[in-house]
């Protein structure tokens, strides 16, 4: 992109996430742009699951 910099509409930064013992992530940062489009692939999950977010 070019131009003037705009703020993030999604910043999240030092990610982690645990399944157990296991660090799947550690510290990521994910910054998405005004009118931007992210994806995020993984394997399916059984319905009514949610595998990332847990309240």
């Amino acid at each position: 992109m070019h131009g003037t910099p705009v703020s993030p509409a999604v910043e999240l930064q030092g990610i982690r996430k645990f399944y157990n013992d296991f660090h799947a992530l550690c510290g990521v940062d994910l910054t998405i742009g005004k009118g931007e489009v992210c994806v995020a692939i993984g394997p399916s999950v059984s319905a009514g699951q949610d595998p990332g977010f847990d309240a």
